[in-house]
């Protein structure tokens, strides 16, 4: 399943207030917008995003 999410809390800066498409089949995020360090499309392991609040 596919699950669209904003990111308001987390222990790395650039992924505050980002978005993220999360599947969790695959256990992997598809960068929608971030700040910094992620560019839009980038595919990472949702293990890789750290700590995360996700509201």
């Amino acid at each position: 399943m596919i699950t669209g999410i904003q990111i308001t809390k987390a222990a790395n800066d650039d992924l505050l207030n980002s978005f993220w498409l999360l599947d969790s089949e695959k256990g992997e995020a598809r960068c929608l917008c971030a700040k910094g360090g992620f560019a839009e499309d980038d595919v990472v392991a949702v293990s890789k995003l750290g700590e995360i609040e996700i509201p």
